[in-house]
């Protein structure tokens, strides 16, 4: 499995509208075969700190949907209230713990 986190920080008071651009996105990516599942989190200290989360079933599922036209749509709606350019890691996730 791959889990892919984007972790934004939104120009002051600008979290909710990044919220509402990313609910497009992750319904969305939510009907993809392959998708396990995709979350946006806020944090409890700073409201201008958002973390995306998603998971897919293998690199090929995800291939695929980073080059829909709903990814390049939210980069772009987002380009002018974000502070910085997105923080984008990529894991292989083994489900096994123990």
């Amino acid at each position: 499995m791959i889990m892919i986190t984007e972790t934004i920080t939104a120009k002051p008071g600008q979290n909710d509208i990044i919220i509402e651009k990313s609910q497009y996105l992750i319904e969305y990516a939510r009907l993809k075969p392959g998708c396990v599942s995709y979350h946006v989190y806020t944090s409890t200290e700073n409201k201008d700190f958002l973390l995306m989360m998603d998971h897919w079933k293998n690199t090929e599922v995800l291939e695929v949907n980073l080059q829909t036209e709903h990814f390049n749509v939210f980069g772009v709606a987002i380009e002018d209230i974000i502070v910085e350019e997105l923080d984008i890691g990529i894991y292989s996730v083994d489900k096994k713990f123990f």
